[in-house]
């Protein structure tokens, strides 16, 4: 996992930083659309990244497993578990981040008493909801 690429949320804002994670979970989140949950917030501990990035670590294997499962021509019923796993444990790593960032960044933008940026960050999150959660419409 030597190489390393830089990412950032195209929406970057106030508490938000970029990051460098290994190239191929990078090219893994890339492929299933999901750099727009990756608001950064510096106050996470290393303890905290060193947990998510295991579970991207995971997540890649996994992802890599169903490759080899279609090269080998397993059962569809098969295949098409392991992707139900990868993209559980993948929506398991976006539920984290959106719980750090509703206790950070937009607690943060509510308490600051700045009107703007307390909307740019609902604003956000109604976005990140339609996407990633499919609460709202």
């Amino acid at each position: 996992m030597g190489e390393s690429i830089a990412v950032f949320d195209r929406h970057l804002t106030v508490g938000c930083r970029v990051i460098g994670i290994p190239a191929t979970m990078g090219r893994l989140l890339n492929a299933l659309g999901s750099w727009d949950l990756l608001c950064w917030n510096e106050m996470r501990s290393d303890d905290e990244k060193k947990k998510l990035n295991n579970r991207l670590r995971r997540v890649v294997g996994q992802v890599e497993a169903v490759g080899r499962m279609i090269d080998n021509d397993d059962y569809c019923v098969d295949i098409l578990m392991q992707l139900s796993a990868a993209t559980g444990a993948l929506n398991k790593v976006g539920q984290i981040v959106l719980e750090q960032h509703l206790k950070t960044c937009v607690s943060d933008a509510i308490q600051s008493g700045d009107a703007s940026d307390r909307d740019e960050k609902l604003s956000e999150l109604i976005r990140v909801f339609r996407k990633y959660a499919g609460v709202i419409d």
